[in-house]
């Protein structure tokens, strides 16, 4: 469908689902109601036997901040390069390694090569410098050395308030040299930073967040990016791995969302470095099917 790309029109999120064709049909009983559709009901969604192609995407809040405790600040003990933007604290940096090592390990539960398919694995940031951080962690971590690339998706972003700063416009990926980022706060643990330029039929979208639509925006480019950068990427391989690292802020949206196939307890304050695992199935209609959602760090 075209979205008129202005921000009056955010709304349109509310229309735009990757599980339309199962959230149409009824579940065979009140089990399936429970923990998602039956194979045979993805079967008879997807209109084909099979769904040839995986994915599992991870979805992880950042590590933790260097303003953490406020009382830092005051003392003098953490300076901020830019107040507007934290960056992680040395226990971050620590989080987010974690993070990457937990997700091989997830990998590897599934049954999948991690060394094969972290070659092409995807790893998809908010533009604050607290995702990039945390970012580059997992990335070098997962595929085991400081080539990788972060795409930088703007939707990611957290809660744009009329109260508080433009984030979009005043972080340091905006405001600073991407060399200088690397270098000096990433430690070169990438090669390059990339905008996700793969935002669809996405609106878009202005500081600050129009009242209510926060969830929808979070939600329409979580669902863009599982379209954009698995479904349509049918030369892709059978499996793939994709991580988005964002804000606290989106993970009770999330659960919400996924609450098809898995029922969640809702989370005030996820810890630091909050990992959950979806897994997506899709075949030659590209249509993409949540399959599983679970924690594998709360």
């Amino acid at each position: 469908m075209e979205f008129d790309r202005k921000v009056d029109n955010i709304n349109s999120f509310s229309e735009i689902s990757v599980l339309t064709k199962i959230e149409q049909m009824e579940p065979s009983s009140e089990a399936a109601r429970k923990v998602g559709p039956s194979e045979k009901i993805l079967d008879e969604a997807l209109g084909q036997t099979s769904s040839k192609r995986q994915c599992l995407v991870y979805w992880v809040r950042h590590g933790t901040r260097s303003d953490n405790n406020p009382m830092d600040l005051l003392r003098g003990t953490v300076i901020l390069e830019n107040d507007n933007d934290p960056h992680l604290n040395e226990q971050g940096h620590k989080d987010a390694v974690l993070a990457g090592e937990r997700i091989m390990a997830d990998v590897k539960l599934h049954g999948w090569n991690p060394e094969e398919v972290m070659k092409n694995v995807k790893v998809i940031s908010s533009p604050l410098l607290r995702t990039l951080q945390t970012s580059a962690q997992i990335l070098s971590t997962v595929i085991n050395n400081n080539e990788g690339t972060i795409l930088v998706n703007e939707y990611m972003v957290n809660k744009l308030e009329s109260w508080d700063v433009d984030f979009l416009t005043l972080c340091s990926y905006a405001e600073m040299d991407q060399k200088y980022i690397i270098e000096k706060h990433l430690f070169n643990k990438v090669k390059s930073l990339e905008k996700d330029t793969l935002l669809g039929q996405l609106p878009r979208f202005e500081y600050p967040d129009i009242t209510g639509t926060y969830p929808k925006r979070i939600i329409a480019g979580w669902e863009n990016i599982i379209q954009q950068h698995f479904a349509n990427n049918s030369d892709d391989p059978a499996r793939q791995v994709i991580v988005v690292v964002g804000h606290h802020s989106v993970i009770n949206h999330l659960l919400r969302w996924a609450s098809q196939v898995t029922e969640f307890v809702r989370c005030s304050e996820p810890s630091y470095c909050a990992t959950i695992q979806f897994m997506f199935k899709c075949s030659g209609d590209r249509v993409p099917v949540l399959k599983e959602a679970n924690y594998i760090y709360q």
